[in-house]
C-alpha cells in the first residue's frame, strides 16, 4: 500500500496495487452507495474502484436486496466503516440506475479493505473539497459519472461556480 498526499500535503490518499480478478461486470445492474461528508472538516470520503475512477463507496445490488441495505454493505466492504441506514438524511436517484444516500459523519481512520471477496476498491481517502478540486484539475483524481451527478445534486449549494461538478451530457 502506498500513501500519496494532495497538493497541499494535508489529505492522505491510500492506494494499493490493483490486481484484477477475472469476473464479469455488467454495467446494467442497479447500484447503491453513500455520499459521506464531514461538514466540520469539509472532507468527503472517496474510493478508487478497480484501479481507475473515484467516487463515493457504491456497488451492485444483490438479487432481492434493498437499496439501503446494499449501500450499508458496500460501505462496510470498501471502507470497513459500520454505518446505519437510519442516519441517511437525503438521497439522489440517477436515471433509475443508481442511488446515493447522503450521510454526515466525522472523519475517521480508514484503510482499503483487503481480503473481502467482493471488494473492488483499491484506493481510499478523506479529501478536503478544495484539495479534491485541485486533484481533479491536476488530473490525479478522475470522478466516475455517477459521482459527478451526486456532487452536483448534493453539494451544488457549496460549489455553485465549480465547473468540475457540472455533468457533461452526451448529445443524441
Amino acid at each position: 500500500m502506498k500513501t500519496y498526499y494532495c497538493r497541499d500535503g494535508c489529505c492522505p490518499v491510500k492506494i494499493k496495487t490493483y490486481r484484477p480478478t477475472p469476473r464479469y461486470f455488467n454495467r446494467n445492474y442497479r447500484k447503491a452507495g453513500v455520499f459521506i461528508y464531514d461538514p466540520q472538516k469539509d472532507r468527503v470520503l472517496l474510493v478508487q474502484s478497480r484501479g481507475h475512477l473515484w467516487g463515493p463507496p457504491k456497488g451492485t445490488l444483490n438479487i432481492g436486496e434493498q437499496e439501503r441495505h446494499c449501500a450499508v454493505r458496500e460501505v462496510k466492504e470498501e471502507t470497513g466503516l459500520d454505518i446505519s441506514s437510519d442516519d441517511f438524511t437525503k438521497a439522489v436517484k440517477i436515471r433509475n440506475r443508481a442511488i446515493y444516500y447522503y450521510l454526515e459523519m466525522d472523519t475517521c481512520d480508514i484503510e482499503v479493505q483487503e481480503g473481502m471477496e467482493d471488494n473492488d476498491a483499491n484506493g481510499i481517502t478523506w479529501i478536503k473539497m478544495d484539495c479534491l478540486e485541485n486533484a481533479i484539475s491536476d488530473g490525479n483524481i478522475v470522478l466516475n459519472h455517477y459521482a459527478k451527478i451526486a456532487f452536483h445534486k448534493l453539494m451544488d449549494r457549496k460549489f455553485p461556480k465549480s465547473n468540475w461538478t457540472l455533468v457533461r451530457r452526451k448529445k443524441k
